[in-house]
């Protein structure tokens, strides 16, 4: 009705039918989560533009970790160049290639979370993979458990005592011996929370434990309900996945430690450094936010891989510098602009001939570095999957071709029960 004058929300709230608007605020703006991956497929900060645009206003993009996308407007960068309370945190880095035995926390994490507890104050530990393993696989053949309907390895979780698929959510029961070679018992590996939670309470008493990741947290409500037990609790120990890393300020907090700061380096996506330099930026700063000093204590099987050193020397300049010449020379955003069109079907030869007759139609329009594809992606949800992805100078050129094509090919490939999705912007390549 046009009586609100400020709208608080997530992203979403970004369409709320305000007049007049003259200031949109994106707080955290390097968060993916700020783009929707469903149709219909939007970026929060895209929307938030075209609604400046038309009656003028200012948006402002707040960030301790800012996108490389947005590092090369440097004369609209405000700075904030220290802490409202507490100092900056001490960072030490803990080579896993020099520690023995088969626990999660090596032994000078171990003593300096008992350190912390002794003291009465708190500590975080974040390991950014949910689960007990994050797959099972045969020790003796090699097999690993995979989804029927996705082509993707399954997740062992103690809780439900399943196995289960991220992605679909389709759950199975472990087998005894491995249904490839029935020779050999199954091993768990990739720890995640759940393994670490129990490794955590096998050192302290549980009721100094709260876990923080998307399988106890089903609720904004339990999310509350679990913060606020945390902020009591003295001693305490707050353990989860990267929604432990942002927006929380605990002043009693003193130690943060990194189970695996390798967790996400070696995916297929050409912003892997810069999530990792951002979790573990944002991490750090949970350490040392009032008077009692911080220490954040960082587990590395690469400690010279440069997004990881740069991270623990907050050489934030170095960083964006250096990502930003990779970008330029292979041709990613902020030099290119991504358009992501991806074939779907139930038959999988469907799915190939449409994606590479879409390559066949778009080739005389972008030279052959600017169209890549197609690749055949991991079937998902019972569906062969064959994408193409284009990088190009001109983004508003290939936006209007792209359209062009979907105008004319939608309803063709439909009838052959092919489903052609466009994705402007993807912020994810599975």
């Amino acid at each position: 009705r046009g009586e609100a004058r400020v709208v608080v929300g997530a992203r979403s709230a970004v369409f709320a039918p305000v007049g007049n608007v003259r200031l949109i605020i994106i707080d955290e703006c390097h968060d993916s989560s700020y783009k929707q991956e469903e149709e219909p497929r939007y970026h929060a900060r895209t929307v938030a533009q075209m609604r400046l645009r038309e009656g003028g206003g200012l948006l402002v993009e707040g960030s301790a970790t800012p996108p490389v996308e947005s590092a090369r407007h440097r004369e609209h960068c405000v700075r904030l160049t220290h802490r409202a309370v507490g100092s900056e945190p001490e960072i030490e880095v803990v080579d896993m290639r020099r520690q023995g035995g088969g626990d999660l926390l090596a032994p000078r994490c171990r003593d300096a979370l008992a350190q912390t507890l002794r003291s009465g104050e708190q500590a975080i530990v974040l390991l950014n993979r949910r689960g007990y393993a994050g797959y099972v696989h045969c020790g003796l053949c090699g097999h690993v458990m995979m989804c029927e309907d996705c082509e993707l390895s399954l997740t062992y979780h103690t809780q439900a005592r399943r196995l289960l698929c991220h992605h679909c959510g389709r759950s199975y029961v472990q087998p005894a011996l491995c249904p490839a070679c029935g020779e050999a018992p199954l091993t768990r590996a990739a720890p995640g929370t759940e393994r670490l939670d129990k490794e955590l309470r096998s050192l302290v008493p549980n009721e100094q434990v709260f876990r923080m990741d998307s399988d106890m947290l089903t609720s904004g409500t339990r999310v509350r309900t679990l913060l606020e037990a945390f902020q009591a609790a003295r001693p305490g120990v707050l353990v989860g996945t990267q929604m432990v890393a942002k927006g929380h300020d605990f002043p009693a907090v003193t130690l943060v430690v990194v189970a695996d700061a390798d967790t996400g380096l070696y995916v297929p996506d050409f912003r892997a450094a810069e999530r990792t330099f951002q979790l573990l930026t944002q991490v750090a700063g949970r350490a040392g936010r009032a008077d009692r000093p911080g220490k954040v204590l960082v587990q590395t099987w690469n400690p010279d891989v440069p997004c990881i050193r740069m991270a623990l020397h907050r050489d934030e300049q170095a960083f964006y510098s250096e990502e930003l010449a990779t970008r330029s020379r292979l041709g990613y955003p902020p030099f290119a602009e991504l358009v992501r069109l991806t074939c779907a079907a139930e038959d999988g030869r469907r799915a190939q001939v449409g994606a590479e007759y879409l390559v066949e139609r778009l080739s005389p329009y972008f030279p052959a570095r600017e169209l890549l594809g197609p690749v055949r992606l991991p079937m998902l949800r019972g569906k062969s999957r064959w994408h193409i992805l284009i990088a190009a100078a001109d983004g508003a050129r290939a936006r209007g071709i792209v359209k062009q094509a979907m105008g004319q090919l939608q309803e063709p490939y439909r009838s052959r029960g092919v489903v052609v999705s466009v994705d402007v912007d993807p912020q994810s390549f599975n």
